[in-house]
């Protein structure tokens, strides 16, 4: 499995849940090139000029997995 972040925009008025993607990968891609999530947003952080500004998908992935961890703590209390 590919462990890289991988994010997904879906096209207007479709829709797929991460699970319906990651079978979609299963059947067309080889098993080193599944991804281990997919996370699927309303769209992707840009530039004045137009490129993908990865740092920011980084930041905020990062604060969402810090997110879900102090929750599962707390709940786990």
């Amino acid at each position: 499995m590919n462990p890289g972040r991988n994010f997904v925009v879906l096209k207007k008025d479709a829709a797929a849940s991460e699970s319906e993607l990651l079978a979609h990968c299963r059947q067309h891609l080889e098993p080193y090139k599944i991804p281990a999530r997919i996370h699927v947003r309303l769209s992707l952080p840009k530039s004045s000029v137009g490129k993908l500004q990865r740092d920011l998908l980084a930041s905020e992935q990062a604060a969402t997995t810090n997110l879900s961890k102090e929750t599962s703590y707390a709940s786990s209390d």
